[in-house]
Protein backbone atom coordinates (compact mmCIF):
# COMPACT_ATOMS: atom_id res chain seq x y z
CA UNK A 1 0.00 0.00 0.00
CA UNK A 2 2.87 2.37 0.80
CA UNK A 3 4.33 1.76 -2.66
CA UNK A 4 0.96 2.56 -4.26
CA UNK A 5 0.73 5.85 -2.32
CA UNK A 6 4.29 6.73 -3.30
CA UNK A 7 3.57 5.89 -6.96
CA UNK A 8 0.43 8.06 -7.00
CA UNK A 9 2.23 10.98 -5.36
CA UNK A 10 5.06 10.78 -7.87
CA UNK A 11 2.52 10.61 -10.69
CA UNK A 12 0.68 13.71 -9.48
CA UNK A 13 3.96 15.66 -9.28
CA UNK A 14 4.86 14.45 -12.77
CA UNK A 15 1.46 15.60 -14.08
CA UNK A 16 1.94 18.98 -12.43
CA UNK A 17 5.41 19.39 -13.99
CA UNK A 18 3.98 18.43 -17.38
CA UNK A 19 1.18 21.00 -17.01
CA UNK A 20 3.72 23.71 -16.17
CA UNK A 21 5.77 22.79 -19.23
CA UNK A 22 2.73 22.79 -21.52
CA UNK A 23 1.48 26.16 -20.27
CA UNK A 24 4.90 27.75 -20.68
CA UNK A 25 5.41 26.23 -24.12
CA UNK A 26 1.94 27.20 -25.38
CA UNK A 27 1.69 30.70 -23.92
CA UNK A 28 5.14 31.81 -22.76
CA UNK A 29 6.27 32.28 -19.17
CA UNK A 30 4.54 35.61 -18.43
CA UNK A 31 1.16 34.67 -19.88
CA UNK A 32 1.30 31.26 -18.19
CA UNK A 33 2.08 32.92 -14.85
CA UNK A 34 -0.83 35.31 -15.27
CA UNK A 35 -3.14 32.48 -16.27
CA UNK A 36 -2.24 30.59 -13.11
CA UNK A 37 -2.58 33.70 -10.90
CA UNK A 38 -5.94 34.58 -12.39
CA UNK A 39 -7.09 30.95 -12.36
CA UNK A 40 -6.29 30.57 -8.67
CA UNK A 41 -8.00 33.87 -7.82
CA UNK A 42 -11.02 32.96 -9.95
CA UNK A 43 -11.37 29.51 -8.41
CA UNK A 44 -11.16 30.84 -4.85
CA UNK A 45 -13.47 33.82 -5.50
CA UNK A 46 -16.05 31.57 -7.17
CA UNK A 47 -15.97 29.05 -4.32
CA UNK A 48 -16.34 31.73 -1.65
CA UNK A 49 -19.05 33.63 -3.52
CA UNK A 50 -20.99 30.44 -4.21
CA UNK A 51 -20.82 29.59 -0.52
CA UNK A 52 -22.41 32.94 0.39
CA UNK A 53 -25.10 32.83 -2.29
CA UNK A 54 -27.25 29.95 -3.44
CA UNK A 55 -24.69 27.19 -3.90
CA UNK A 56 -25.38 24.63 -6.58
CA UNK A 57 -28.26 26.56 -8.13
CA UNK A 58 -26.47 27.34 -11.40
CA UNK A 59 -22.93 27.38 -12.77
CA UNK A 60 -20.99 30.48 -11.80
CA UNK A 61 -20.71 31.57 -15.45
CA UNK A 62 -24.49 32.04 -15.31
CA UNK A 63 -24.69 33.52 -11.81
CA UNK A 64 -24.37 37.34 -11.94
CA UNK A 65 -23.26 37.68 -8.30
CA UNK A 66 -20.59 34.98 -8.42
CA UNK A 67 -19.41 36.15 -11.84
CA UNK A 68 -18.99 39.72 -10.56
CA UNK A 69 -16.84 38.46 -7.68
CA UNK A 70 -14.68 36.46 -10.08
CA UNK A 71 -14.39 39.52 -12.35
CA UNK A 72 -13.24 41.59 -9.36
CA UNK A 73 -10.63 38.97 -8.49
CA UNK A 74 -9.17 39.03 -12.02
CA UNK A 75 -9.15 42.82 -12.07
CA UNK A 76 -7.36 42.88 -8.71
CA UNK A 77 -4.69 40.44 -9.94
CA UNK A 78 -4.02 42.50 -13.08
CA UNK A 79 -4.01 45.75 -11.10
CA UNK A 80 -1.51 44.31 -8.62
CA UNK A 81 1.09 43.67 -11.32
CA UNK A 82 0.37 46.68 -13.55
CA UNK A 83 3.61 48.54 -14.25
CA UNK A 84 3.90 52.22 -13.37
CA UNK A 85 4.06 54.78 -16.16
CA UNK A 86 2.16 56.05 -19.16
CA UNK A 87 0.31 53.21 -20.92
CA UNK A 88 0.34 55.04 -24.27
CA UNK A 89 3.15 54.18 -26.71
CA UNK A 90 5.47 56.94 -27.92
CA UNK A 91 4.39 57.58 -31.46
CA UNK A 92 6.33 59.89 -33.77
CA UNK A 93 5.05 63.43 -34.13
CA UNK A 94 2.58 63.68 -37.00
CA UNK A 95 1.36 60.08 -36.64
CA UNK A 96 -1.98 59.61 -38.38
CA UNK A 97 -4.82 60.08 -35.84
CA UNK A 98 -6.34 56.74 -36.88
CA UNK A 99 -3.08 54.97 -36.06
CA UNK A 100 -2.92 56.85 -32.75
CA UNK A 101 -6.49 55.87 -31.78
CA UNK A 102 -5.88 52.31 -32.98
CA UNK A 103 -2.89 52.05 -30.64
CA UNK A 104 -5.23 52.80 -27.73
CA UNK A 105 -7.70 50.04 -28.64
CA UNK A 106 -5.42 47.13 -29.56
CA UNK A 107 -6.23 45.23 -26.36
CA UNK A 108 -9.99 45.58 -26.67
CA UNK A 109 -10.02 44.79 -30.39
CA UNK A 110 -7.87 41.71 -29.81
CA UNK A 111 -10.12 40.52 -26.99
CA UNK A 112 -13.19 41.01 -29.20
CA UNK A 113 -11.55 38.97 -31.96
CA UNK A 114 -10.59 36.16 -29.58
CA UNK A 115 -14.04 36.07 -27.99
CA UNK A 116 -15.83 35.90 -31.33
CA UNK A 117 -13.44 33.24 -32.67
CA UNK A 118 -14.15 31.13 -29.59
CA UNK A 119 -17.92 31.71 -29.71
CA UNK A 120 -18.02 30.69 -33.39
CA UNK A 121 -15.78 27.61 -33.04
CA UNK A 122 -18.50 25.02 -33.49
CA UNK A 123 -16.57 22.13 -34.98
CA UNK A 124 -13.32 20.38 -34.37
CA UNK A 125 -11.84 17.46 -32.57
CA UNK A 126 -10.89 17.74 -28.95
CA UNK A 127 -7.36 19.05 -28.62
CA UNK A 128 -7.46 20.34 -32.20
CA UNK A 129 -7.57 24.02 -31.35
CA UNK A 130 -7.68 26.31 -28.35
CA UNK A 131 -10.67 28.05 -29.92
CA UNK A 132 -12.81 24.92 -30.09
CA UNK A 133 -11.69 23.54 -26.75
CA UNK A 134 -12.41 26.84 -24.98
CA UNK A 135 -15.82 27.06 -26.68
CA UNK A 136 -16.60 23.54 -25.51
CA UNK A 137 -15.55 24.33 -21.93
CA UNK A 138 -17.56 27.58 -21.81
CA UNK A 139 -20.74 25.99 -23.11
CA UNK A 140 -23.56 27.24 -25.29
CA UNK A 141 -24.96 29.88 -22.94
CA UNK A 142 -21.64 31.73 -22.56
CA UNK A 143 -20.95 31.47 -26.31
CA UNK A 144 -24.38 32.96 -27.04
CA UNK A 145 -23.63 35.90 -24.69
CA UNK A 146 -20.31 36.50 -26.45
CA UNK A 147 -22.00 36.51 -29.85
CA UNK A 148 -24.67 38.90 -28.58
CA UNK A 149 -22.02 41.37 -27.33
CA UNK A 150 -20.13 40.99 -30.62
CA UNK A 151 -23.16 42.21 -32.59
CA UNK A 152 -23.41 45.51 -30.70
Amino acid sequence: MAQEIEFRLERSFEDERRLVQVLELAFGRHVAALMVMMGLAMREAAAKAEATSSPGKRPWLSNPYVFSQVFSAVTAVLSAIRPDGNPMPRLPRGTDPLVRSGAQTIGRATADMVCLAIANANTGREGESWWYLTRKWLGNAAAARIKKVGRR
